[in-house]
């Protein structure tokens, strides 16, 4: 354990992104749900605006919680590299969190109008890294936009993940890579299920 909980952890993070504070061209992005507590934590800290990418991760047949993929909210499928899941399976189950993911984004936003992310610095954020696969997933809709530099964010990850997302971005902050890595939720003393409407409130 090294997080009392995700704030906590933002907290732990800022004094390592101060290159970022009151930066005009900056914006965060969290991954919901839980990562856009932390998320919000940063922007404030940083006082840089605060906004959401929805990727979703595509479960494995019979474990849902274990990813051997993820879909961005566009449609573009990212797979594990030595998945072996059918390919009808992965149609099916990326469209439904395709569809998860346009959701989110509209309830989420409500009337916000639609992200400025060119020629940006993008600093991502997530509570944790486990597999990589929807860090992955946000950063080729992140890159689309062709924003002007991209940042890592995490307070805690696993190593291998960590590595596969490195020369996607310009810098990975992600301070705690420990040897065994369960799931991210081992790290937290308190890692509650975040609503949605705890999103709602964070982005307005």
């Amino acid at each position: 354990m090294i997080f009392a909980n995700r704030k906590q952890a933002a907290q732990q993070l800022l004094p390592l992104l101060q290159a970022y504070r009151q930066q005009a061209n900056t914006i965060v992005l969290g991954l919901p749900r839980g990562g856009v507590v932390t998320a919000a934590e940063i922007a404030r800290g940083l006082n840089v605006p605060l906004d959401i990418v929805t990727p979703r991760k595509i479960g494995a047949p019979f474990n849902k919680e274990f990813a051997v993929g993820a879909v961005t909210m566009d449609g573009a499928i990212l797979l594990n590299d030595d998945s072996a899941v059918p390919d009808d399976y992965i149609k099916q189950a990326a469209a439904k969190q395709q569809r998860e993911a346009q959701r989110r984004f509209k309830l989420y936003r409500g009337q916000r109008p639609p992200l400025q992310l060119h020629h940006k610095t993008i600093v991502l954020v997530d509570d944790g890294i486990a597999t990589g696969l929807t860090m992955r997933a946000a950063l080729h809709y992140i890159r689309s936009f062709k924003p002007k530099r991209i940042v890592l964010i995490a307070p805690v990850g696993a190593p291998d993940a960590v590595a596969s997302l490195t020369h996607l971005v310009d810098q990975v902050v992600v301070p705690h890579t420990p040897d065994y890595f369960g799931s991210v939720g081992e790290w937290y003393a308190a890692f509650p299920e975040v609503t949605d409407d705890e999103v709602i409130a964070l982005l307005q």
